[in-house]
């Protein structure tokens, strides 16, 4: 096995184990996204989301005032920084893996 494939191995384990992680903690967040209705002028948030039987929900956060929507705020803005992330990891697993399946060794002409 040449050092390259060696290195090549390597990076696909951990590329594999920060996709693991990167997964393990979307689930801590919420899933959808922030919804604002206005009514007698105050606004009130509401979270949608798709639940497992692919039909749309909103469950009440609360009015502006409450401290909940920036909470729900934030961790919808986290959520889609690491999904964001999680793509770039699959786009670097797919190179890596076409990279050992040519062998590593030859250059792209």
């Amino acid at each position: 096995m040449s050092i390259i494939t060696s290195v090549l191995n390597d990076e696909l384990d951990r590329n594999q184990r920060a996709q693991l992680a990167y997964q393990n903690e979307l689930s801590q967040y919420f899933k959808g996204s922030l919804v604002v209705k206005r009514r007698r002028n105050k606004n009130y948030f509401y979270l949608a989301y798709r639940n497992s039987l692919n039909q749309v929900k909103t469950d009440y956060i609360g009015n502006e005032e409450n401290s909940k929507v920036n909470e729900v705020r934030q961790q919808i803005q986290k959520r889609k920084e690491t999904l964001l992330i999680l793509r770039e990891l699959k786009k670097e697993e797919a190179t890596i893996r076409k990279m050992l399946r040519h062998g590593g060794t030859e250059p792209k002409r």
